[in-house]
């Protein structure tokens, strides 16, 4: 049986935010963090598997999903947010510290937090995310404002940016239907349009480096967006002791590809942390096989 969502909203600096919690406050706590023009349902194929042993949270950042519109955005303020949505959800109620796991964009965000507060988690897992010294900030031309005359319409439209295969339609129509509402009788996305124009933009690159809590990467093995030269750059600039694996069969989504396999992952990863030991078997904290 699926865990049930509890669903909340919490107030963040003036703004609402959609808080998404998932499994028995009091267990080790785990912040699910979206990427960009993404919202917290995309962890749904996650979030209730982690549930069984976990206290589970997932938001959607202001200008995303069901939270409200900003006339500025930061990643520093998304970092807060999450921030936020951690003691709201009550991750810090167990005896061991929260981790948080980031998918691409939102992995900014979480590299502000494991340097600036990772001596109160246990670990930051980055999945699929370019976080290296060069990157730009994503074109604002691609997210014009969009409407169509019905929900159907709209749903026909959607597509994984990168363009993949579906995988589990279901999903995918579950992701597009939380990404959606209704406007002056039709249908346009929830992602603020104007939100990487208003952007006050951080790449988290500097930040990896000061991490003060254990860190994981962890690639979609078909990803068409971190290339190898692009880990071989996190390796250098990561922390000892950080580790490095990918999914296998999973692309740039891993939560929608390969979502047994990603929880497996971040159960081995946290496990691994919590005991002191080398996070995933047979793998060195370099990431090389052993």
């Amino acid at each position: 049986m699926a865990a049930p969502v509890e669903e909340r909203r919490i107030e963040v600096e003036g703004a609402e935010i959609e808080l998404l919690c998932w499994g028995k406050v009091g267990k080790p706590g785990i912040l699910l963090v979206h990427g960009s023009g993404a919202h917290a349902r995309w962890w749904g194929p996650v979030a209730p598997m982690l549930a069984r042993d976990y206290r589970v949270a997932s938001f959607s950042w202001s200008g995303t999903g069901g939270s409200a519109r900003r006339p500025r955005y930061a990643v520093a303020q998304t970092a807060r947010e999450a921030w936020a949505a951690m003691h709201a959800g009550a991750l810090f109620a167990a005896d061991a510290p929260p981790v948080i796991a980031c998918h691409s964009f939102g992995s900014k965000a979480g590299a502000l937090l494991a340097a600036e507060h990772g001596d109160r988690m246990a670990g930051a897992i980055f999945v699929d995310s370019l976080l290296v010294a060069d990157e730009l900030r994503p074109d604002p031309r691609l997210y014009r404002e969009r409407h169509y005359a019905s929900l159907a319409d709209a749903l026909s439209r959607f597509r994984f940016a990168p363009d993949q295969d579906a995988g589990h339609p279901y999903v995918a129509d579950d992701i597009a239907r939380a990404a959606l509402r209704e406007e002056g009788g039709g249908w346009t996305w929830c992602f603020d349009p104007e939100f990487f124009t208003r952007l006050d933009f951080t790449s988290g690159w500097e930040e990896v480096a000061q991490a003060t809590c254990p860190l994981a990467f962890v690639r979609g093995e078909d990803s068409i967006v971190l290339l190898d030269e692009d880990v071989e750059e996190q390796r250098r600039q990561a922390p000892p002791g950080s580790v490095f694996f990918d999914i296998p069969g999973a692309g740039h989504h891993v939560m929608v590809d390969q979502p047994h396999a990603l929880v497996a992952a971040l159960r081995s990863l946290i496990e691994g942390w919590a005991g002191g030991r080398a996070a995933w078997p047979g793998l060195s904290h370099d990431g090389e096989t052993t």
